[in-house]
């Protein structure tokens, strides 16, 4: 399991950028699986699959998107 994490700058109380780090979900592996879990979504498990490479579209000077 891995954290999942929001980065927050912020002033100090003696004026210094300092930065937390808020966590705001888990990775799970499972079974060569990954799913995200975030608690601003309670109760739903989303699964992480790895991109599909797509053909270029001649349309769109082969910017696969």
């Amino acid at each position: 399991m891995k954290d999942i994490v929001a980065r927050e700058e912020y002033a100090g109380s003696d004026g210094e950028q300092k930065v937390s780090w808020n966590k705001i979900g888990i990775l799970i592996d499972k079974n060569d699986k990954q799913y995200i879990k975030l608690s601003m979504f309670p109760g739903t498990l989303f699964s992480v699959f790895d991109q599909k490479k797509k053909e270029a579209d001649q349309t769109n000077d082969g910017v696969p998107f």
